[in-house]
């Protein structure tokens, strides 16, 4: 393990006090350091090592089917019993240190005992890891709203959502800004799956996030599309990960208010006017007069279709938020675009039966433009703006944390290999040629996540499937 000083990941500390001297205190700025601090790159030669560890170990995952590395595996196999030898004579002795000038030949060997200890340093270097999470409630009356008692956001990254207007009470949401690869940006929103008393503070946290782009346009109105990622399936091993908190099927709408028990029928039964009138709207807000009959704000989730890909799928949503303006009385409304994805096919706490699939979604996350999925020609004269991805899953730490180290990992190779790819051309040297060149840094990247949000990737389990995933992209790249 190595330690660096480049990109240090940046966060504010508890409030100094006269307990600064006590072990607790101690122990949480040693944690916080080496979050901050911690590093092992990870380099195109190693990476190639373990892909062909995991290879063996998990089947035949990486076989190659059409330009997709999408195949079966048993997770019932272990990396204690790998038949590790490649295309060569069980008797031949092989430098593993030098693995990549044997790859074009296909004359792979990796001693068992080596593989082993790669395999067992991926899991100790996860087990090493401060949790830091957040060990109390600081927001007074929260407590209801947070699916586990135990998983808090930390306070200093923590979505802060705005009170509605004329309401006085600031709404609270289990949620946090996570960094992206660099460290330093705000790049995502990492949240627990909604429960049905924080289902309308959710798609506040969505809408809030969408808005942020364009209070700074002097009201003209901006098209808004955002992606929202849901790793969860509602109903796992007989318990309740997430409530249903938008239209499953295609043109089918529901409606969520900040009352409870308040009857919505009256705005299911306008849904039509009600999207019409938002639709052909040329201002940021639309107002209209007050209706009478409907006194409470609420959320008007349509969906518009669905797209089904290779293990999950997209839908497209319009969500419509109205507030009652009672000084005015004025109804005013705002409205956004949501591409939904999701991945149901994940267990709480393990890895999914494919990691073909979760690297092609991580993929489709970072590079497609969803509109054209739905209707190629919708972007025509449209000033789209993207607001920040929100991830969640049932806590909101474990497979929300793996998918966010999967998409940060994936940016920093691929920077890495635009870096090299740029050297080699000048000096018309082979990629292979420079093998150290291509890396990531997985363990800074779990740290910053953690540094952000307490306890993120839950167990060593899903620390290896993050090193799984990038190997895959890593080979698949560089073939």
């Amino acid at each position: 393990m190595s330690f660096s000083n480049t990109n240090v990941r940046k966060i504010t500390t508890k409030p100094l006090s006269p307990q600064t001297t006590s072990e607790d205190f101690k122990i949480y700025l040693a944690n916080v350091q080496f979050l901050q601090n911690a590093s092992n790159v990870l380099s195109q030669n190693y990476m190639r090592k373990l892909h062909f560890i995991f290879e063996k170990s998990y089947g035949n995952l990486y076989k190659k089917e059409s330009d997709n590395l999408l195949t079966s595996v048993n997770n019932d196999m272990k990396f204690t019993s790998l038949p590790l030898i490649l295309n060569t004579q069980a008797n031949e002795t092989v430098d593993h240190f030098n693995v990549c000038e044997y790859i074009d030949k296909g004359e792979t060997f990796i001693p068992d005992e080596d593989a082993r200890k790669m395999i067992l340093k991926i899991h100790q270097e996860f087990w090493d890891l401060p949790t830091n999470y957040q060990e109390k409630p600081l927001v007074f009356g929260s407590q209801s709203k947070n699916r586990y008692k135990t998983i808090l956001p930390n306070e200093h990254s923590r979505v802060i959502l705005q009170a509605e207007p004329g309401i006085l009470n600031e709404p609270y949401i289990n949620a946090n800004f996570i960094k992206g690869p660099d460290y330093t940006i705000n790049s995502y929103i990492a949240t627990q799956g909604p429960m049905p008393n924080t289902i309308y503070e959710f798609w506040l946290m969505v809408l809030q996030n969408a808005l942020k782009i364009t209070s700074q346009n002097n009201g003209r109105k901006r098209h808004i599309e955002q992606k929202l990622i849901m790793l969860t399936d509602f109903i796992e091993n007989n318990r309740q990960k997430c409530s249903v908190y938008f239209p499953l099927q295609p043109n089918e709408s529901l409606v969520f208010s900040n009352i409870a028990d308040v009857d919505t029928n009256g705005v299911l039964n306008n849904t039509e006017t009600i999207i019409t009138e938002i639709q052909t709207c040329s201002e940021a807000t639309m107002s209209i007069p007050a209706n009478p009959v409907i006194n409470f704000n609420y959320f008007l989730i349509r969906n518009i279709g669905v797209q089904r890909k290779n293990g999950y799928t997209i839908r497209k949503l319009l969500v419509i938020y109205s507030h009652q303006d009672r000084h005015e009385m004025r109804e005013k409304r705002n409205a956004c675009t949501i591409y939904h994805y999701w991945f149901p096919d994940w267990p709480d706490h393990r890895s999914p039966g494919n990691v073909g699939v979760l690297l092609d979604m991580s993929l489709d996350i970072l590079d497609s433009d969803c509109s054209f999925y739905f209707d190629p020609a919708s972007k025509k004269n449209l000033d789209i703006f993207r607001p920040l991805p929100i991830i969640h899953c049932s806590a909101g730490i474990g497979r929300t944390g793996c998918l966010l180290a999967i998409l940060n990992g994936l940016i920093q190779i691929r920077s890495s290999y635009r870096s090299q790819v740029s050297a080699t051309a000048h000096q018309h040297v082979s990629l292979w040629n420079s093998s150290d060149r291509v890396c990531v840094d997985i363990l800074g990247i779990v740290c910053n996540l953690r540094l952000q949000r307490g306890g993120m990737v839950q167990n060593s389990e899903q620390y290896e499937l993050i090193h799984r995933v990038l190997c895959l992209y890593m080979e698949k790249l560089l073939k």
